[in-house]
């Protein structure tokens, strides 16, 4: 069975972009596993993530391309701009197999202004619907400013993501009353990095300690992203059959809590939930790699601009010593080989 195709009727399969924002023509088949996006700003790692989120969370005939724009951040009214940035009056193909069906939509100019309304036809109505149970943790964490966010951003326009509400609907879901004892070994690892337990209280969000309640806002962000995982399984966010989109994992986070964090997601991995990373991080690769078994199923996509074409173009690979156009560890070996040639050079002179 190739990569793509186990579990295919509960999964994100395949991923096909045309003319869409930086890319040009991107056909990628997807892991059932874990799937990590690498490669330099503004290669469109992002964009990747919230397309298949919001194809995940599709339940009506219109909901993908609005859903869509409105997960991007371009909104309703302008979601044209979901065409080719450098190619605006070219047609735009959007394309997610989910559940082994194939969800697709096109814009085509629909009045010619960059704020109107484009035409959209999608080649897929009877699939509908998916509705796949899925969670997306943005870069930024908001549970510090979680009091009263829903409500703002429900009746003005804030300069916030639908993501960012999105993660506070799922952050305030009550705790299953029991949890299996792979997801309860997963919550007994991490809290102890969390320093105990999370509460929430009047739509604060709390680390319950042996001495007492520590408000999220005195808490370094590193560990309200661990906090935030931790509350994912235990509200049940993270059940097997699920999907997982999380972008950027180790901002602010101290490396040494990075082998916990890749243990996590490979246990969860293990247990069924599909994942999708995109980070910058040397340290999330090689933990991946250094802790990964044999069963596990891991993929990793480069993106980069072809120096030929200029366009975006992805490089594929099942494991790390397989990654090529991999900007991240360039970047490495470059700090290690400026390091080593500043050690053999003249010694600095005493003041």
């Amino acid at each position: 069975m190739s990569e793509g195709d186990e579990d295919g009727s509960s999964k994100l399969t395949h991923l096909h972009l045309e003319n869409f924002t930086v890319f040009e023509n991107l056909d990628m088949s997807l892991s059932p596993g874990i799937n990590v996006f690498i490669g330099e700003n503004g290669t469109g790692k992002t964009h990747i993530l919230k397309v298949l989120y919001a194809a995940a969370g599709s339940h009506v005939l219109m909901d993908f391309p609005i859903g869509l724009a409105n997960v991007i951040g371009v909104g309703f009214v302008s979601y044209d701009r979901l065409r080719s940035i450098e190619r605006p009056e070219t047609e735009c193909t959007v394309g997610v197999t989910v559940r082994g069906r194939l969800i697709e939509f096109n814009l085509t100019d629909g009045s010619g202004g960059a704020d109107s309304i484009p035409y959209i036809h999608n080649i897929s109505q009877e699939n509908y619907p998916i509705n796949l149970p899925s969670t997306y943790i943005p870069p930024k964490e908001v549970l510090e400013n979680a009091p009263g966010f829903r409500s703002l951003y429900n009746l003005r326009h804030i300069s916030f993501g639908r993501v960012y509400a999105e993660i506070l609907d799922k952050a305030f879901l009550p705790s299953l009353r029991k949890l299996d004892g792979v997801r309860q070994a997963l919550v007994d690892g991490l809290e102890p990095a969390i320093g105990g337990k999370v509460v929430i209280v009047d739509e604060l969000f709390f680390i319950e300690t042996a001495h007492g309640r520590i408000p999220f806002g005195m808490v370094a962000e590193g560990i309200r992203k661990i906090a935030l995982l931790s509350v994912l399984i235990c509200n049940g966010c993270l059940e097997p059959g699920s999907v997982l989109f999380w972008d950027e994992p180790d901002a602010n986070l101290n490396p040494k809590l990075l082998n916990l964090v890749v243990k996590t997601l490979l246990t969860l991995q293990r247990s069924g939930v599909q994942i999708f990373l995109a980070t910058h991080n040397y340290f999330v690769l090689k933990e991946l790699d250094l802790q990964r078994k044999k069963q596990d199923r891991i993929a990793f996509y480069s993106l980069y601009r072809d120096e030929k074409t200029n366009a975006i173009a992805v490089a594929k690979s099942r494991d790390f010593l397989g990654i090529t156009h991999d900007a991240i560890s360039d970047a490495f070996d470059d700090i290690y080989d400026r390091d080593i040639e500043k050690a053999l050079g003249e010694p600095p002179v005493d003041d």
